[in-house]
């Protein structure tokens, strides 16, 4: 049975000034007056805020005892108690683990796109996720094994970000032409670097969850629509269906040498690239220019650039 929030029952009674008030309307409801839809309630005077479509009842559960319920986007209902952890353990590494400017970036990021709430933040060393040791953090699409939107972010230091100035300087250099800042700020500020990554894989998100993820799409649809588009723009790159972080280390084992050789002809006349070296440049220009890294570049540096100076960047 469906009970209104705001019906009367027999819950206990706490006493206001005006009279008593049941304890399961302290629940303090916010209602966009435009739509009439739900977007958050305060609780013990914690602000919890919903993802588009979430809303909260309260349902009288088999021994007669008013419990909250969030109704999901889905339709289907979970215990306030449930979803309220869910929410707490997806984003535990992030405040946990890593420096409080993610914390701060993920906030500013939700606060403009609440779709995100949606996603899972992991934090990782490079044994744990192999594919850290070129890049500072990835975006994992939903997998029948992995059902869930996940950006994953290494826990390095500083000098994690400052090893990536140099071995992935053309995508820093590029960072930093977005962010309309001169590269020296960049290597002199390792930690820019980081947070353009961190917003750079949120950008991935937020595409996933406008672009595919809409409507009445089964988020199994969306994945494969999402992996299908990627495939469709990597195969267009100088080393087809692979991304800066698998060439670069092709270049350290040797291999591209070797894949260099085998097309040298159509490098030299085609793209003007005369060496294995000037392939994985080549190759890392060209992949920043495909859609879903463009959009997810100008996504980080949108984010960065309003909130530049409360990140404390503006000092630099």
């Amino acid at each position: 049975m469906l009970l209104s929030i705001m019906e009367n029952d027999s819950t206990p009674q706490i006493n206001l000034p005006g009279g008593p008030l049941s304890s399961w309307r302290m629940d303090d409801l916010r209602v966009n007056p435009e739509d009439n839809k739900q977007y958050g309630v305060v609780i013990n005077n914690h602000y919890y805020p919903f993802d588009n479509g979430e809303s909260i009842i309260h349902e009288l559960n088999n021994q007669g005892e008013r419990d909250r319920r969030i109704i999901l986007k889905n339709g289907n209902k979970i215990p306030f108690e449930s979803w309220k952890l869910l929410r707490e353990e997806r984003f535990k590494e992030l405040f946990d683990k890593m420096d409080p400017i993610y914390g701060k970036l993920f906030q500013y990021a939700l606060s403009d796109n609440p779709e995100l709430n949606q996603i899972y933040i992991k934090t990782g060393t490079q044994e744990e996720y192999p594919k850290l040791n070129s890049t500072g953090g990835f975006f994992r699409r939903p997998t029948e094994e992995n059902p869930v939107a996940t950006v994953v972010i290494g826990t390095g230091s500083n000098y994690k970000y400052r090893e990536l100035l140099r071995t992935r300087e053309i995508s820093a250099k590029s960072a930093a032409k977005d962010l309309g800042i001169d590269f020296s700020i960049m290597l002199n500020h390792p930690e820019i670097l980081g947070a353009f990554i961190f917003c750079h894989e949120l950008g991935h998100a937020h595409q996933f969850f406008n672009e595919f993820f809409v409507g009445q799409v089964t988020m199994k649809d969306a994945a494969k629509a999402a992996e299908e588009s990627r495939e469709s723009e990597i195969s267009q790159l100088p080393v087809p269906r692979k991304d800066p972080t698998q060439v670069a280390e092709y270049l350290k084992q040797g291999s591209l040498k070797n894949y260099y050789e085998k097309y040298k002809e159509y490098y030299n006349k085609s793209l003007k690239v005369f060496s294995p070296e000037e392939l994985a440049r080549k190759h890392e220009e060209e992949y920043h220019k495909i859609p879903s890294e463009s959009y997810a570049d100008s996504f980080s540096a949108k984010l960065l650039k309003k909130y530049w100076d409360k990140l404390g960047f503006d000092k630099y």
